[in-house]
């Protein structure tokens, strides 16, 4: 009986070392794929009715204005609707200024809900998104750069070319 524990004892203590060295698992990593997507945003996509659209200006020149609402269509790597939430601030003097919002594309496939910062700097912006995938597109998540060429057309809401370019992370592969 002895010589039967001191076997299991051994084989117990050789599997635990073979365990302990062996390398440790780790996750595939994510697939990465480019991702590109553009929209014109006019005075006819704003959703917000007129009188909701909270719009001020300053004593030191700076327009504040709050939580526009737009939507449009997407053309790009995904290709449905974008609805947009902006607000803004910008130096009416330097036209410089940040803005930042959220955003959901909208794909017959699923969602992606995110947001959005960016710089204005002589009607244009520049800056950063990130989203995350619903639907078919849970788990997956966009990243990347967002540009906005501005055509002045309206004091609180211009007419504006959005591009967004970056990457698609899938953590399934």
């Amino acid at each position: 009986m002895k010589r039967i524990l001191k076997s299991c004892t051994a084989l117990v203590l050789i599997a635990w070392l073979v365990l302990c060295m062996a390398a440790p698992a780790t996750a595939a990593p994510a697939a990465r794929a480019a991702f590109s997507a553009q929209t014109t945003v006019t005075d006819g996509n704003i959703i917000t009715p007129p009188e909701d659209i909270k719009w001020w200006i300053t004593q030191d020149n700076i327009m504040q204005i709050k939580r526009v609402e737009t939507e449009s269509e997407l053309t790009g790597t995904i290709s449905g609707r974008v609805r947009l939430e902006i607000s803004q601030s910008l130096n009416m003097d330097a036209l410089e200024g940040a803005a930042h919002g959220k955003f959901v594309l909208t794909a017959t496939e699923g969602t992606f809900q995110g947001s959005f910062s960016g710089q204005i700097t002589d009607l244009s912006i520049s800056g950063t998104f990130v989203a995350h995938g619903t639907g078919a597109y849970e788990g997956q998540k966009i990243m990347g750069s967002v540009e906005v060429e501005v055509t002045p057309a309206d004091v609180i809401m211009p007419n504006f070319q959005m591009t967004m370019n970056g990457i698609l992370l899938n953590p399934e592969g």
